[in-house]
């Protein structure tokens, strides 16, 4: 949560530049989906491209969940 303290006489001003503050803000990382945070790494994009290409050429084992 944010919190934003003004005095009185200027607050309405200083909400508005606040949000306008925000608002400004590049939104790449917020917006980044898993999928592209993953893939923008090259080596871990290597390791999951070559997961995906296993998987398509069933290559994969299945395993029993382990239950604490």
């Amino acid at each position: 949560m944010l919190r934003l303290a003004v005095p009185a006489k200027r607050e309405k001003r200083a909400i508005r530049n606040f949000l306008r503050t925000l608002k400004s803000q590049p939104k790449s990382s917020a917006q980044m989906d898993t999928t592209e945070y993953l893939m923008s790494d090259p080596r871990n994009r290597e390791l999951l491209l070559k997961a995906i290409e296993d998987v398509e050429n069933g290559k994969f084992i299945f395993r029993d969940l382990i239950e604490p």
